[in-house]
């Protein structure tokens, strides 16, 4: 992503400009991603390779080809690694349109490049077909308006921890902020100060755009969106930084002065997001120390499994927990009747049941346990999507509270 985003801005405007876009990026929120297993590296990667590809296609008929193939291969890649890169489609085309209307003639070899990269859709829906389970329940929340500000934030800033008015104001300050370049950089490029095409400009104003268009896929058609989804739309804003900000870099000062507060602010962003992991992580393993009379509980009951409901609470303790047979014992239950009654979803459900072929652990139903005699132990947390409590209190089952466990309670029950 930060190659392609220094080659796009380097061809637009300068060097010195291309080194502050990418310098931007590295104390972004989106750097979080860097290190995770999740794809949105990967699609940030894809995103920034359609976006040069289309530019040299664009601008360069030596390389044409090569850009050409590069860009269908990019956007096919891109539409199987996330359901929201689809997004891309929006900055490609609607660029492209105006390309058209201002040529007066479609580029038809274009056109080609980015219909077949379309295509490569067929290769995502064997997969689609397969997570179609988790389609009638999945988890949802409410698509309000407030996400568009919210995905701006969390570009810039990450995962900081900010109270609900900073978070606002902030939010405030940056929609005003991207308005203000987005308009300094269209007003850049048409009075002919920059060698920005118009039509790169559209491209880099659709991008910083997605939030919106995300926002509308959720409403109308999805139903879910988290502001990691809309990611991509850090190219379009640091590279209409750079842009806006182009006439600064004409003097070396500038320029020095400029990537020193940027290093600087990576370092501070960087030590202050390590500090936070290092405390969190230190609070999570401390959680996962049993106080003396659990574990003597548990001793007492050898080799009984503990059921976990929490698929987050599970990964945990069967990974981190300093005990090896404590690691061994737990177990996961889930039950589909009653995620729906109590969340009208069945995620936790279905993620058991596929992980289960995966993983050596023990899975039961609920409904399975309740049925068997004998004492059962269970860790119950005491959280709005753990339903355990409502079930046990219908069943007028006989509940033994053990001590706390793993920020929940262990306790010993029996079924009538």
């Amino acid at each position: 992503m930060q190659i392609c985003l220094f080659a796009f801005v380097r061809r637009a405007v300068s060097e010195r400009a291309a080194v502050f876009a990418v310098a931007l990026t590295v104390s972004a929120g989106t750097l979080w991603y860097a290190g995770q297993g999740r794809p949105y590296g990967l699609l940030l990667g894809l995103f920034g390779l359609v976006m040069v590809s289309w530019q040299t296609a664009v601008r360069s008929e030596t390389r044409r080809l090569g850009a050409l193939v590069v860009l269908g291969l990019s956007t096919a890649l891109a539409l199987n690694t996330h359901y929201y890169a689809v997004l891309i489609l929006v900055p490609l085309c609607g660029a492209e349109l105006f390309r058209t209307l201002e040529r007066r003639r479609i580029d038809v070899p274009l056109l080609l490049a980015i219909g077949a990269g379309v295509t490569g859709i067929i290769f995502a829906l064997p997969f689609a077909r397969g997570a179609a389970s988790f389609r009638s329940h999945y988890y949802t929340h409410t698509v309000s308006f407030h996400i568009i500000s919210h995905v701006y934030l969390w570009i810039t800033l990450g995962t900081l921890q900010l109270s609900m008015n900073a978070q606002r104001v902030i939010e405030v300050g940056l929609i005003l902020a991207i308005t203000t370049l987005a308009v300094t950089a269209t007003r850049e490029v048409m009075t002919g100060k920059s060698s920005l095409l118009k039509a790169e400009l559209v491209f880099l104003l659709l991008v910083a755009a997605l939030p919106f268009f995300g926002y509308l896929l959720a409403r109308m058609v999805t139903h879910v969106i988290e502001a990691r989804f809309l990611l991509g739309a850090i190219l379009g804003i640091d590279a209409l930084l750079a842009i806006g900000a182009a006439s600064l870099f004409q003097r070396p000062r500038t320029v020095r002065l400029v990537l020193t507060i940027l290093f600087a602010a990576a370092v501070y962003a960087g030590v202050v997001r390590i500090r936070e992991q290092c405390v969190q992580s230190q609070q999570i393993l401390a959680r996962l120390t049993l106080a003396p009379e659990t574990k003597a509980a548990i001793e007492a009951r050898p080799n009984q499994p503990i059921f976990i409901l929490n698929w987050y609470e599970f990964q945990l303790v069967r990974h981190y927990a300093p005990d090896p047979d404590m690691r061994q014992r737990i177990a996961l239950y889930y039950s589909r009747e009653q995620e729906l009654r109590c969340c009208n979803s069945d995620t936790m459900t279905l993620t058991a049941l596929h992980t289960q072929p995966m993983m050596e652990m023990k899975l039961e139903s609920y409904e399975a346990l309740a049925k068997q005699p004998g004492e059962h132990l269970f860790v119950i947390f005491h959280m709005d999507f753990d339903w355990t409590d409502r079930a046990l209190a219908a069943s007028h089952a006989k509940i033994t509270y053990l001590g706390p466990a793993y920020s929940g309670d262990l306790v010993a029950v029996r079924f009538p």
